[in-house]
């Protein structure tokens, strides 16, 4: 996912960064200019929020421009708006797992076997859940739009 989701970027970066380092050399040059899209990719996909609170910890004010940002102010933004995104979708994902849990647990314990773990029969089911709604597909699917 992160070869398709960054592959153009990648190739932006690498374009941006040859030409300088092939006509001066200088090592320092093509990382200032080959990291410039990388950080309009992050500043792109990184949460309004999570970025005013970096910068306002490392300036105290917002800067006239978003070319003023450096890369070390977005990145700890994007890293964090991404961790975020992360947590969120580990717990859409957790939720019917859980209330199948619930179902499973209430139907043992009404036939009166509450000794038998209810992990145990659930599992089976969860596993049948994810692979009849195509839970994989899901998942791809939405992580790939979220950057295109």
């Amino acid at each position: 996912m992160t070869f398709y989701s960054m592959g153009g970027v990648f190739q932006n970066m690498w374009e941006a960064g040859y030409e300088p380092y092939k006509k001066s050399g200088s090592m320092v040059e093509a990382l200032v200019e080959g990291s410039k899209p990388l950080k309009e990719f992050m500043l792109k996909n990184t949460r309004e929020s999570d970025m005013a609170y970096f910068l306002e910890k490392s300036r105290g004010k917002a800067p006239e421009k978003p070319e003023d940002i450096t890369i070390w102010e977005v990145a700890p933004a994007f890293i964090l708006s991404e961790l975020k995104t992360a947590f969120e979708i580990g717990f859409i994902i957790y939720i019917p797992f859980i209330v199948l849990d619930m179902v499973v647990a209430n139907v043992l314990l009404a036939l009166g076997m509450f000794m038998l773990s209810p992990t145990i029969i659930s599992l089976p089911f969860k596993l049948l859940i994810f692979i009849a709604v195509d839970g994989w597909s899901l998942v791809v699917h939405g992580l790939a739009g979220s950057y295109n």
